[in-house]
Parts: structure tokens; sequence; C-alpha cells
């Protein structure tokens, strides 16, 4: 199968047995193609453990593609747009930030959870990942600025123009 083939299956597939056909012929070529993996997590006919299951087999196959393959699962959950597909994502994007701390895309796509819902994560939830993120992260700039954002969110203007002066004062 070329790579034009099972990317016209997985757009064409409407059951988790199609999907699993590409999928493990995907795996058992030993495809490092994390955007063929993208388009099988994300397809729409999956239920959630399904898409888990795909998440988690690509992470053990493939390490290397753990941290993208967690962030994209989250985000498939974030589009959910309901407080368990919130809840997920935020468990999907801790996963992310276990396998590689310093990179910011995960703090973000927290904080953007917590700007766009009124469900979850918590203030304090979100709070206590973002201050993780600037012992870890190696863009401190990036997490002061989202924690301006989340500050400024709930109504604390001190707190939030406190964090905007330090990212201003980063070079980063």
């Amino acid at each position: 199968m070329e790579k034009k083939d099972f990317n016209e299956k997985i757009k064409l597939a409407s059951s988790f047995d199609e999907l699993f056909d590409v999928f493990r012929f995907l795996v058992e070529s030993e495809c490092k193609d994390i955007n063929a993996y993208k388009s099988i997590i994300g397809n729409k006919y999956l239920n959630d453990e399904q898409v888990i299951f795909f998440c988690e087999k690509v992470a053990n196959e493939f390490p290397e593609l753990k941290f993208d393959i967690y962030l994209w699962t989250g985000k498939v959950f974030e589009s959910r747009c309901d407080s368990e597909g919130f809840e997920k994502a935020f468990a999907f994007y801790l996963k992310s930030i276990n396998v590689d701390k310093k990179r910011s895309e995960p703090y973000e796509q927290i904080a953007n959870l917590f700007l766009i819902s009124n469900i979850f994560p918590s203030l304090e939830v979100t709070l206590s990942a973002l201050k993780f993120g600037l012992k870890e992260a190696s863009s401190k700039k990036n997490i002061y600025e989202l924690l301006s954002k989340v500050y400024a969110k709930v109504g604390n203007k001190k707190l939030a123009d406190k964090y905007i002066a330090l990212a201003a004062k980063k070079k980063e």
C-alpha cells in the first residue's frame, strides 16, 4: 500500500475495523508519519476508547512520536467541546508534558482550555500546571503571557499586569 493509498483509505473509513486495518499496516511497515496517525485518531467515527487505543499504541510502538501524538489526542478531545472531552484533553496535555517538560505547546493548550471553557479545568489546576511550566518550560516568556491571560480572565488585574510585565522583560 502506498502513502496515497492509505491516506485515501483513512479518509474513506467509516468504522473502527477499517481504520484498524490501515493502522495495522502502518505499524507493521514501521511508518513514522505522524500525520497518518493523526488522521486516524481524529476520525469522527471513533469513540473515546478507540481514540485512546490508537494513541497509546502509537506511543508504545514509536516512542519518538509520543509527545506529538499525546498533544494531538488532547486536541481531538478538546474539539468535542464538552466537560468529558475537556477532562480527557487535559489528561493528554499532561501526558505530553511528562514526555517533554520544556516544550511550551501543552502549557498553551491547558491555558487555552481554561480560557475557552467555564467547565474544566479549574483555575487552581490551570495555575498549578502553568507554574510548573515556569520551572520547566524553555520559554518562560510564553508561560508568563499565559499566566497573564488566565489572571485577566478571572478579573485579577494586578496579577495579570505583573505577569505581562515579567513577559516583557524576557527576550526569548
